[in-house]
């Protein structure tokens, strides 16, 4: 499989997450009236998620100096 490839489903698997979270986050605030540990797991859930996709593309990553 090559790099593309990898890149490609990357970015569909980071797109898909983002909107069953932006789905679930929204359910979650229509739900409920004050802050819950449910809402701050997810507010941290998606940036770590995003952030270790990134992570990932960097070290795939076959032109990067290293």
């Amino acid at each position: 499989m090559s790099y593309a490839h990898k890149l490609r489903s990357l970015y569909f698997i980071r797109f898909a997450f983002a909107i069953i979270w932006v789905g679930v986050m929204f359910s979650t605030v229509a739900m409920s009236t004050e802050p819950s540990a449910l809402l701050t797991g997810l507010l941290v859930l998606y940036p770590a998620f995003d952030a270790g996709a990134v992570l990932w593309q960097l070290r795939a990553d076959p032109d990067a100096d290293r």
